[in-house]
């Protein structure tokens, strides 16, 4: 079965988030308005790579930070839908920064994905225990970066009490 996204800009109003639809078989299974993500890396490599990828998956609107320290000042002026960050950053471990921001009010429960090296099955389920999303490993696939975050976000709408504004397309 084919699974992909269309991004589709609002036709009510130019300046509105445009929606982002999954269709899986050639049917429409639910929309979401476009993903703002926050992208935690020191890697300035890294940072170009994923952003040209996550540009080109299209639905998303992308704030990079190069350290903890700016990702904590910038979160709450960005509000983003998730996040993704990587586990060695320099000041603060990328789990140090996920413990940081469920403290700032309105974070307690944004969906945080890791990109890491460390891809052993225990590292990744050690991860997710201290409240990780999901884990990407490094080297990522640079054309399926974009959808493999969307993909993880969707497989995870229905356990967590609010992830991103979702809406079901209902059959007629």
């Amino acid at each position: 079965m084919d699974i992909y996204w269309v991004v589709s800009p609002s036709a009510a109003n130019a300046v509105a988030p445009a929606t982002l639809f999954l269709y899986a078989g050639g049917a429409a299974l639910m929309t979401f308005e476009v993903i703002r993500l926050m992208h935690v890396e020191d890697d300035l490599d890294i940072l170009e790579i994923a952003s040209l990828s996550i540009e080109m998956a299209g639905g998303f609107e992308l704030l990079q930070c190069e350290n903890a320290a700016d990702a904590l000042r910038l979160a709450p002026e960005f509000m983003p839908d998730a996040m993704l960050f990587d586990m060695m950053l320099p000041n603060m471990s990328g789990v140090q920064l996920m413990s940081e921001i469920r403290l700032v009010s309105g974070f307690e429960i944004t969906p945080i994905i890791f990109m890491t090296a460390r891809a052993q099955p225990h590292e990744r389920r050690e991860l997710i225990e201290k409240g990780a999303l999901d884990v990407i490993v490094k080297p990522f696939d640079p054309i399926a970066l974009g959808d493999e975050i969307k993909a993880i976000l969707a497989a995870a709408q229905g356990r967590l009490p609010r992830l991103l504004p979702v809406r079901p397309i209902l059959a007629d």
